[in-house]
């Protein structure tokens, strides 16, 4: 055995390059991996065994409190030295019912004493400081026990992007006050926007709404958001979306009615799952193992300094930021492998989550990935319809920290490695349709983009844009039909594997983005002539005036509470029918593209952050769900129910391991259209699919005879009766018939057999 690996040698204290150089060193997981599967605390009413791995500890003992809050009980009420036994287990058995105790760590740890709670903690108290004992069958609700996930196949299922907060916190939304921005806002039934019946809010708004899934933002215990009420001065700003992991396995406490008992934020979301559930809704958990909220007072780090974490030989041996936050994780070394799938098969079996989307999946390996889903597959009833899913890219340089360890990245370039039923985010058809989400002016497919006004504003050339396609049409055309873009192998990449989204929780809303490319720019570019007509002026004149530098005082005045440009809101805030129109066109060819829909809370209801592009700390008063919003846009929400159903009702066409297709040339530009065949029995034989983003209508000879009806276009869809359909834009011309398709506008039409 090499020295350095040693238990002797570990419980020195070492420097970054030498702790890299013991964990790099693959016989270090082969001395010291873990396989149990009880880390962290067993309870009974006799006794708790805890357990906690720490193989670079010379000492550990258990801190014991009856509260989690360290302001009410400063010091624990006692100490125990832990016993250390082999495979870097220190282990301690504590006889009696000790259920409702608070615990942390004191270890002593590469040269200093370090205060850690449990990185295997399933609960905490305030601010997920100390972890919590508890007798866990205590914290179902009735029959949740027995309840089953929800699944929805895949070729029916719309998933629907929210944040805990966002979904209630607005007066709009109806909902008792203590359960606005809570878990159990979700367990409200009946809410209504000034008690209006035909405006339903939060779990009935969803309900009414159609989607199968939803993806909520970070539920587990993390740093961004101050749980203990007394100590937040404006709540108003106590906002974050919540991708800073503190304890991945504890629920947060700040969604909870009372995030100083660790038994309360357990229970509540137990009900918001059973709730949404009851509403046959499922529930996609957005998990963030790529990095945490800090490093230096990580329990990962204070347990075991450095191993969790990724550091590159290259750069002084600093942490690696592939995920932008300063200190990617490290899962090619076993036991923090072993974290994530047992963090994973806890939440699954535990709270019945049923599906993951994966922060940042480009950080990780594809191995790992596949791991993932053959251990949810074989371990998990039904398991193998859980669905995974996550962002095929990272947000920088990062490295393998193990030798010899081969693996490739999780990322859209190794798609084609995963197995079946691993999804991804098809970027490439969302930054194509509205423009790119980096570049603020940017058209897209659904807002016009013309490559004849070239200006100032618009930075890509005619060849960038069409990414080696034939033309920006033909590109838009090949990813609606599942292709992913680029240099990609995407030859093993089908249907079922794409996320297909036109906005998110990142960057601008859609609507916002609309404006910005749509109005805002017209306007810009205005203000950038007069600019340059102003300059020509005083040059003429010899008045050049420099520009007095703002005082620091001043900056900071402006910047420090200016979230969005005041003279810009308007735009925002009002209703612009034309953005509406792009807004339906985004909508139903994400819905109807070849692969999973998904969409932003709010995008239905023309949903604005003023323009805010990086909304992860804005204001609640801003982010939040507006409801009165949403019934201003009803015309829009009400297209979205339709369209929502539709394809529910279209859904044999859409057999995502294999589509039957083919796509509609010599089309005018701006505009694109498929032809699909069914796959399994149905209602309708044949499908026309027209997507029209000029301003003009255009007119479509049907290719086969035979009655056609039209499904969907810019006014209304009918599939309840077949009297409702409707056929008024049908005409017969030389035994063929051809189609009125609006400017601005998608149209579906559909033969029986």
């Amino acid at each position: 055995m090499n020295n350095n690996l040693s238990r002797e040698n570990l419980i020195k204290q070492h420097t970054p390059k030498e702790w890299y150089e013991i964990f790099s060193d693959p016989q270090f997981d082969e001395l010291y991996y873990y396989p149990g599967d009880d880390l962290g605390f067993t309870y009974t009413k006799e006794n708790t065994i805890i357990k906690l791995w720490a193989p670079t500890s010379s000492k550990v003992i258990l801190q014991l409190y009856n509260n989690g809050n360290p302001d009410i009980e400063k010091e624990p009420y006692k100490e125990i030295e832990m016993t250390y036994k082999e495979k870097g287990i220190f282990e301690i058995k504590l006889e009696g019912d000790f259920s409702n105790k608070y615990y942390t760590y004191k270890l002593n740890v590469n040269g200093k004493e370090n205060i850690s709670n449990d990185p295997y903690s399933k609960s905490c108290g305030v601010n997920g400081i100390r972890s919590f004992i508890f007798d866990i069958k205590l914290t179902n609700p009735e029959n949740f026990e027995n309840s089953n996930h929800i699944f929805h196949e895949l070729n029916k299922t719309i998933i629907y992007e929210l944040h805990i907060i966002d979904f209630s916190n607005s007066p709009s939304s109806n909902i008792k006050e203590e359960y606005k921005g809570k878990y159990l806002a979700f367990t409200e039934k009946n809410t209504y926007l000034n008690n209006d019946k035909n405006k339903p809010t939060c779990l009935k708004y969803l309900e009414e709404l159609g989607i199968t899934t939803v993806q909520i933002q970070p539920i587990f215990d993390l740093g961004s958001i101050n749980e203990d009420k007394s100590k937040v001065k404006d709540d108003n700003l106590n906002f974050n979306w919540g991708y800073d992991p503190i304890n991945y396995n504890t629920p947060e406490g700040s969604y909870s009615t009372n995030s100083n008992d660790g038994l309360t934020r357990i229970k509540e979301l137990k009900l918001m799952i059973q709730s949404l559930h009851n509403s046959n809704i499922s529930i996609i958990m957005d998990v963030v193992y790529n990095h945490t909220f800090y490093f230096d007072n990580s329990n990962f780090n204070l347990c075991v300094p450095y191993y969790y974490y990724r550091q590159n030989p290259k750069n002084n041996y600093n942490l690696t930021n592939g995920s932008g936050c300063g200190n990617d994780t490290c899962c090619e070394r076993k036991m923090f492998r072993k974290f994530i799938i047992d963090s994973i098969l806890y939440w699954v079996n535990e709270y019945k989550i049923d599906g993951f989307r994966f922060d940042l999946m480009g950080l990780f390996d594809v191995n790992l990935m596949n791991e993932i889903r053959d251990k949810l597959n074989n371990n998990v009833v039904n398991g193998n319809n859980i669905i995974i899913y996550g962002e095929p890219w990272s947000c920088g340089y990062s490295n393998f920290c193990v030798k010899g360890f081969i693996g490739d990245f999780a990322n859209e370039n190794n798609a084609h490695l995963f197995n079946s039923k691993i999804g991804f985010f098809h970027a490439s058809l969302k930054d194509s349709l509205k423009g790119n989400v980096f570049e603020k002016y940017e058209k897209g497919f659904i807002s016009g983009i013309n490559f004849e006004e070239k200006n100032e504003l618009d930075k890509k050339s005619v060849d960038e844009m069409n990414d080696g396609y034939e033309n920006f049409d033909s590109k838009i055309a090949h990813y609606f039909i599942g292709k992913v873009g680029g240099n990609i192998n995407d030859d093993n990449i089908t249907p079922e594997n794409l996320i297909n989204y036109i906005s998110c929780h990142d960057n601008h809303t859609l609507y916002d983005k609309l404006v910005n490319s749509v109005v805002l720019k017209e306007i810009k570019l205005n203000e950038l002539k007069k600019e340059k007509e102003e300059e020509k002026k005083k040059e003429e004149n010899n008045k050049v005036e420099k520009k007095e530098e703002k005082s620091k005082e001043e900056k900071e005045k402006e910047g420090i509470k200016k979230f969005y440009e005041e003279k810009y809101k308007e735009y925002y805030l009002e209703k612009n029918e034309k953005l509406v129109r792009m807004n339906k066109l985004g909508a139903a060819i994400i819905m109807f593209s070849f692969g999973i829909p998904y969409f932003l809370e709010g995008e239905e209801g023309g949903r604005t952050k003023l323009g805010i592009e990086n909304g992860y700390n804005i204001p609640k008063d801003i982010t939040q769900i507006d409801y009165e919003r949403i019934y201003k846009f009803e015309d829009l929400l009400e297209y979205y129910k339709k369209i929502i159903k539709l394809k529910k009702d279209l859904s044999y066409f859409y057999v995502l391991s294999k589509m039957n297709y083919y796509i509609l040339p010599n089309l005018p530009k701006g505009i694109i259209g498929f032809h699909l065949n069914k796959k399994k029995d149905g209602e309708f034989k044949e499908l026309i699919l027209i997507f029209n983003s000029s301003e003009d209508e255009f007119k479509f000879k049907i290719p086969s005879k035979g009655k056609w009806y039209i499904l969907l276009d810019n006014e209304d869809l009918n599939l309840s009766r077949e009297d409702n359909l409707k056929e008024k834009k049908l005409k017969e011309i030389n035994g063929l018939s051809e189609l009125i398709v609006e400017g601005i506008c998608s149209c579906i039409i559909a033969k029986k057999e």
